[in-house]
């Protein structure tokens, strides 16, 4: 479906309501769960099994390790955050019992914990869970990608330019790291997390921090008693993140590799316990065998392709649909240190070769709408006026013959003895990509660029596009994606050192822009700032956007609840659904 996933970046409660709101003390928010009150004749019962269709493993049923969606959604079953979006996109507690207090003019942030949360082995969770979860974020042999997120923590800057420092000084990696590790003890004892008793714990910023309710609240919390000495490089091969256990919702059953994940109810949730008994995460082979499985009652919820869409409508009596916009866009990536693709103007010409409005109207059947930049039309920062580059072969032909690529002999177009022949990877299984891979490969042929279609699945695709494996070979374009939050903070993606910034995009002004829009707590004045990021970007097309999609979700009709489609997904109050029971 898509890589990484930016929930990790999602809120929607701006920090500076929540400075009005709190600044005073701890303001409490709408409880949570806030369970909806079915019909007489919709009771809601306990038992039965919920299965999910997916044409894709998890890869880490860890929170501060995963990086795509899939596992993304699984973590928020297993795993509690000290807050949660809810259906209007406002954080509701969760973990804390209330919003947090701010003081300090931004720069302290001080949560109450609930006192009934219990680790899904029975520990009670506290203060140091959550010191202990930022904590091995930021410990100098993790290997994921979520640090760049806690910069503002007061002192984490400094540390992380002291790891740089360590590692420029040409020590052998066992000393750098044992070096860096003491510094990093360093920083654990000082006041930049404080946990003064045992459901209280304060962030300290060295400035302020507008992303600090996603990044740091809306983060899902890890144990410390289970991962205390996994801290660091070993964290990754833990044998914990294939067989994890967390604090929320759903508790780990089984997991067995492209077949399925099992999760069953939490008897001891906080909230109390989940209606359906288990929940049962389903890997087919492609969109088409779940959409099968779907029609015949097998399974409980698929994804509905577009082109199914008037069939599941029309024809499919078991099956209720819901169709919502989504945080999404698909994109294709270019390798920005490949030469193909280091010219601007190369790229917009690439961009300018494509028939965006007509593959978008083609494929997408009124599903979605086209893309053109960074971000999400859900959004209180999308910039609708970016540049668009309007179809135009013959300009895209002018523009790539004065960028020095003549067409050669084949038709292929050549410069300094180099072809315009590359790879462009996508991820096989999805339908809808598949031939959007296929209609940009034929646009492209016709301005005298050869795309090579490299079909491979999506983990392998995640592995060669991740900025963190030294040893990825970066594709040199691929057709993926985002899923972005509620939360405008893009640093990751595209400042030039940004985690997730596999693409190796680099601009003064974005970075700029960057480091503004995490500071500036007034929702106006960042709208302007990521608006001008959404401008720039769609300027310089490291990315050539394509569309924006709705989620179609097929659900059986024995799934009962208060279910609604929202752009922070379908899920997100499951503990309230249940499974009509068989009259028969």
């Amino acid at each position: 479906m898509k890589r990484r996933t930016l929930s990790s970046v999602a809120g929607s409660l701006l920090v500076a309501t929540v400075l009005t709101a709190c600044s005073s003390g701890s303001t409490p928010a709408p409880s949570a769960p806030a369970p909806s009150t079915p019909a007489a004749s919709e009771t809601p019962v306990q038992g039965g099994t919920y299965t999910v269709a997916s044409t894709i493993d998890a890869t880490f049923l860890n929170p501060i390790l995963n990086q795509d969606a899939v596992s993304n959604d699984l973590n928020a079953l297993i795993y509690d955050s000290l807050l949660q979006l809810n259906d209007k996109q406002e954080w509701i507690p969760w973990l804390a019992e209330a919003l947090p207090t701010i003081e300090e003019g931004g720069l302290k942030w001080t949560f109450k914990l609930r006192q009934d949360a219990k680790w899904q082995d029975g520990q009670e969770l506290t203060s140091a869970d959550v010191k202990f979860t930022f904590g091995a974020i930021l410990h100098p042999g993790y290997t994921g990608v979520r640090a760049s997120g806690l910069t503002a923590i007061k002192g984490v800057t400094d540390l992380r330019n002291g790891f740089k420092e360590t590692d420029g000084k040409g020590t052998d990696k066992e000393a750098a790291l044992k070096e860096k590790a003491a510094a990093w003890e360093a920083w654990q004892q000082t006041d930049a997390i404080e946990t003064p008793d045992k459901y209280t714990v304060i962030f300290r910023f060295d400035k302020p921090f507008a992303p600090a309710m996603s990044n740091i609240a809306g983060r899902g919390i890890i144990p410390q008693h289970l991962l205390k000495d996994q801290v660091g490089v070993a964290m990754k091969d833990a044998a914990f993140n294939r067989s994890p256990v967390g604090s929320g919702r759903f508790q780990f059953g089984e997991w067995k590799t492209n077949e399925r994940i099992v999760l069953k109810a939490n008897p001891n949730w906080w909230g109390g316990r989940p209606n359906i008994d288990e929940y049962v995460f389903r890997i087919f082979p492609d969109t088409n065998t779940a959409m099968a499985a779907l029609e015949k009652g097998e399974i409980d919820r698929a994804a509905v392709q577009v082109d199914q869409f008037d069939h599941f409508q029309n024809d499919v009596q078991l099956v209720n649909l819901y169709e919502y916009a989504t945080t999404q866009y698909r994109n294709i990536a270019f390798d920005l240190k490949n030469p193909l693709f280091a010219d601007k103007n190369v790229r917009t010409a690439l961009a300018t070769a494509l028939d965006k409005e007509n593959l978008v109207a083609k494929l997408l059947q009124g599903h979605g709408i086209t893309a053109w930049s960074h971000g999400t039309p859900t959004r209180w920062d999308f910039n609708p006026d970016v540049k668009k580059y309007a179809y135009d072969p013959e300009a895209a032909k002018k523009a790539l013959d004065a960028a020095g690529w003549t067409v050669g002999p084949d038709g292929v177009r050549v410069k300094d003895g180099q072809k315009f022949s590359f790879d462009l990877y996508f991820v096989t299984g999805n339908k809808l990509e598949a031939e959007a891979a296929q209609v940009v490969q034929a646009a492209w042929k016709e301005v005298g660029v050869e795309a090579n279609l490299k079909g491979t699945d999506q983990p392998t695709l995640l592995d060669l596009s991740d900025a963190g494996n030294p040893a990825r070979k970066q594709p040199p374009a691929y057709l993926l994606g985002w899923t972005l939050g509620s939360e405008p903070d893009s640093y990751a993606i595209w400042a030039c050192d940004g985690s997730f910034n596999d693409i190796s995009y680099c601009h003064p002004t974005v970075d700029e822009l960057e480091n503004k829009g995490r500071t500036e707590l007034d929702q106006a004045k960042r709208t302007e700032i990521y608006g001008q990021i959404q401008a720039k970007l769609a300027e310089d097309q490291p990315y050539l956007w394509l569309w924006f999609p709705n989620a179609i979700q097929g659900i059986h009709k024995r799934v009962k609840g208060p279910i609604a489609g929202t752009p922070v997904g379908i899920e997100w109050n499951i503990q309230e659904w249940w499974i009509q029971p068989d009259k028969k």
